[in-house]
């Protein structure tokens, strides 16, 4: 008589907050609080139904993504937006697949009185989606963390590394700066990519980071 209807009103909320709530534990939940047993294809249709409300609100989010990049312009024209779609067919829609995004104000602010230190930090996105953030981060006087700017894209390769770096070394003009030192994980693609888009740099291996000096020749 509990209708997937009635369980997702009730462990809506908490399926979408906790997507990977196993099928046992949620049966074991619904045992406890409404002492009910429920069989496993019946869970299965509640995280179904639970699911399909994030999945189309991502995608309407990702639908306006190109609105998104002309209010950050026009709150200020010296920010910087660059948004890569793709399709398959000519005919076909368009769909987003990565974003570039730089504040003028973060931009100018680590140029004028942060470290030349910068850190690259990314994570995937748990979403029906997927695909990943990534982070580009400072340290300013007091040592404290400071956002310069961020990317999604659909995953770690050469070419979407390739497209962030050399979007980041053209909007802050790094290729012949000297003394910069880039600290990240051993993401895939990013030492190659680094050498060829930087000429004059010397790389330094760490245990679990790559130090990346940027220097003149």
């Amino acid at each position: 008589m509990a209708t997937t209807r009635y369980l997702c009103d009730l462990l809506g909320d908490r399926i979408r907050k906790n997507p990977k709530w196993s099928c046992k534990e949620m049966a074991e939940t619904i045992k406890n609080e409404l002492e009910i047993q429920v069989p496993k294809i019946k869970i299965l249709c509640l995280r179904k139904m639970a699911l399909e409300g994030i999945a189309e609100s991502l995608k309407q989010h990702y639908s306006r993504v190109i609105d998104f990049g002309h209010e950050v312009l026009h709150s200020n024209a010296r920010n910087i937006v660059k948004i890569s779609i793709t399709r398959l067919n000519e005919e076909d829609p368009v769909k987003f697949k990565r974003i570039y995004v730089c504040y003028f104000a973060l931009k100018s602010g680590w140029m004028a009185g942060c470290r030349k230190v910068i850190g690259l930090d990314g994570c995937f996105l748990k979403t029906v989606y997927g695909g990943q953030l990534l982070s580009t981060i400072g340290r300013d006087g007091n040592n404290q963390i400071f956002p310069i700017c961020y990317v999604v894209f659909e995953y770690e390769n050469t070419d979407s590394w390739r497209w962030f770096i050399t979007l980041m070394r053209d909007d802050f003009e790094l290729e012949d700066v000297f003394g910069l030192t880039v600290v990240s994980d051993q993401q895939k693609g990013l030492e190659n990519d680094v050498n060829e888009l930087f000429p004059y740099v010397e790389h330094r291996l760490c245990t679990r980071h790559i130090c990346v000096n940027f220097k003149k020749k």
